[in-house]
């Protein structure tokens, strides 16, 4: 008996069932497997079609991950290095997270790291287990960090600077964006372009930092989701849902 819905990986969704464990569905209702891994307070898509697991001490700040395939097998379980801060993406074999001094730092498939980057002069936001409680695609978990599907991040730190790191770690481009402190943030590299979201409404700004245009009226609570192919961004407050071309 499932207690809660969990996500949806491949057309399966994963369960929370009664006893704490982790359950896959079929579309017909199936079981496909069930998994001794506790469910854990974070879950989201991981390599290989896998599912990650994070756990967080919300005491002390230690994480925990784990990797489950396909057939429900739990293939490895690792304590996260740093802690946990924020954030937790997988895009491609690299997992990305925001550690509890505020580094970004990146995993490989099996749970090792790969890399580090600290924001000079400033670090991104540490929320710690709280923001575990949000996730599906109208409560993005945080606005800190964005990876597009070549594996470029996009990580926003508290000063408003925005961060632009390869694979490797490499900076590829940091921009200042005027009046942007904590915002929803999402950038379209082909357009040359960043959409900012907020509370106090909508910016537009070109690669450069630039602001090209905004919108007081429209205010949103989450960062906008982009899509690329239109050149269209939806932004969601708490009783609207707006569609604009940036």
């Amino acid at each position: 008996k499932p207690s809660s819905g969990i996500m949806a990986v491949d057309q399966t969704l994963i369960l929370e069932d009664s006893t704490k464990q982790l359950r896959a569905i079929d579309i017909s209702g199936n079981t496909l497997w069930q998994s001794s891994t506790a469910a854990g307070l974070f879950q989201t898509a991981g390599p290989a079609g896998g599912l990650l697991v994070l756990d967080v001490n919300s005491i002390s700040g230690l994480g925990e991950l784990a990797l489950i395939d396909k057939s429900g097998e739990q293939l490895w379980h690792r304590e996260l290095p740093g802690d946990f801060g924020n954030c937790l993406q997988c895009v491609g074999d690299r997992i990305w997270y925001v550690d509890g001094a505020g580094l970004l730092r990146c995993l490989d498939q099996d749970g090792n790291e790969v890399w580090s980057y600290v924001a000079m002069g400033s670090s991104f936001e540490v929320s710690g287990a709280q923001m575990l409680q949000y996730s599906g695609p109208w409560s993005r978990p945080s606005n800190v960090l964005e990876v597009l599907e070549d594996g470029t991040a996009l990580a926003l730190d508290i000063s408003g600077t925005l961060h632009m790191l390869d694979g490797a770690g490499t900076v590829i481009r940091t921009v200042q964006l005027e009046g942007v402190r904590g915002s929803g943030v999402a950038v379209d590299l082909p357009r040359e372009r960043i959409v900012s979201c907020d509370h106090s409404g909508l910016r537009v700004f070109a690669l450069d930092g630039r602001l090209l245009r905004s919108n007081g009226y429209i205010q949103g609570s989450q960062a906008p989701l982009l899509d690329r192919e239109r050149g269209q961004a939806y932004i969601m407050d708490e009783n609207s849902l707006y569609c604009v071309e940036y």
